[in-house]
């Protein structure tokens, strides 16, 4: 018998639940199957949990911490090296009884007292006279419950029924899976008041998967759905979520996304009309409904998503204000308003500013507005009629 001594404490990853264990024990079994073709099985008889890779054998090297083939790996769940080893020390410090087979040696891993006077971990190992070809790991005295809460973890095991296939990974429309955050299908974090949940391809996780990068987590989603509501039924679920502010759309509201902005707008305009603009609050859009439009108050991360392919109100108004209403001949003016004109136009040419031919009077959209330029044309506003100082 061989054994191998780690100078781990006992308590060491005190925050290490039995599923945590159990979760990486299984991750590890799936990992196998991509990177050995190796089949995986979860089975529960009675009170003992079974994991198995067929036709597979771990190298000596995985009883090293950061023992691992995994580092860097996109396809696979684990990267670190120790889940085997730390999922092994967690079951046996909650005193279940653990036994792995790798092929042809078993596995028993311990707490005993070390030669410094430690309780710490090891992993006795024992060769067996017949090899099975297979890496089994048997857990005893493992409930209907624990069992059920280990297995729920994992997409793989628990598959959902509705989906959206996107580039980052999955969107999960299935009631029971809102909220809830799996990377590369294993379960990571659930997100308070969201409307879906998501499976992402690539998200950076810590050794406990309790740690994520969050600015990753929400910029993937924000994009899973901008490449979701290219499709009407998606585009309107999205719309929907803002208006009943899901929480997992809030981080829209400051990571662009073309594609999302988009789809948002086509289904604002198709509910709300061409001439609807979204506002924050009704104050804002007070002065719309004169200028020919009308004001949708909607959630503050929908406006952020929505007005950057849609004018506030105050472009609006500016707009607005430069738009020509209506254009006037001479005839037009009241005989007052010719005569200004003559006066203006006259006093301008005895001093050489000849503008006979490049003045338009016009009525804007303000009366604030007295005049423009438009290349070499002069639009001056009727308004400006009244009196010599403005018309000049």
């Amino acid at each position: 018998m061989a054994r191998h001594e780690y100078m781990i404490r006992e308590d060491y990853v005190r925050n290490w639940r039995v599923l945590d264990a159990m979760r990486e024990l299984i991750a590890n079994a799936f990992d196998a199957e991509i990177e050995r073709s190796a089949p995986a099985s979860v089975t529960h008889l009675g009170e003992t949990m079974t994991i198995t890779n067929r036709g597979t054998r771990l190298d000596v090297q995985a009883l090293y911490m950061g023992g691992t083939s995994k580092a860097g790996s996109t396809q696979t769940i684990g990267q670190y090296g120790e889940g085997l080893k730390l999922a092994l020390l967690v079951l046996v410090r909650n005193h279940f009884s653990v036994k792995v087979e790798n092929d042809d040696e078993t596995w028993t891993p311990v707490l005993e007292v070390d030669k410094n006077g430690v309780r710490a971990f090891a992993i006795n190992t024992r060769a067996k006279k017949v090899p099975s070809g297979n890496f089994v790991v048997t857990i005893d005295e493992v409930s209907d419950e624990l069992f059920y809460q280990a297995t729920q973890m994992f997409l793989k095991l628990n598959p959902p029924k509705d989906v959206l296939a996107t580039n980052e990974g999955e969107i999960l429309l299935d009631p029971d899976r809102e909220g809830h955050v799996y990377a590369r299908g294993v379960y990571i974090t659930k997100i308070s008041g969201a409307m879906a949940g998501y499976n992402l391809k690539e998200l950076e996780v810590s050794r406990d998967r309790r740690s994520y990068e969050q600015y990753q987590l929400t910029s993937a989603i924000q994009s899973m759905w901008g490449q979701a509501a290219t499709r009407l039924e998606a585009a309107r679920k999205v719309f929907d979520g803002f208006l009943n502010g899901a929480n997992d759309l809030h981080g829209a509201s400051w990571i662009h996304n073309e594609d999302l902005a988009e789809s948002m707008v086509q289904v604002f305009r198709a509910r709300y009309g061409d001439n609807a603009l979204p506002i924050l609050s009704t104050g804002e859009g007070v002065e719309l409904e004169h200028l020919g439009a009308k004001g949708v108050v909607v959630p503050s991360a929908l406006v952020s998503v929505l007005r950057r392919k849609l004018q506030t109100p105050q472009q609006f108004k500016a707009e607005h204000e430069q738009q020509i209403v209506q254009r006037f001949s001479f005839d037009e003016l009241t005989k007052d308003e010719q005569q200004m004109l003559r006066l203006v136009l006259h006093d301008l040419a005895r001093i050489g500013c000849v503008i006979d031919n490049r003045v338009t009077v016009v009525q804007f959209g303000s009366t604030a507005i007295e005049g423009l330029h438009q290349g070499k044309q002069i639009l001056l506003n009727r308004i400006c009629l009244k009196t010599y100082g403005k018309a000049a």
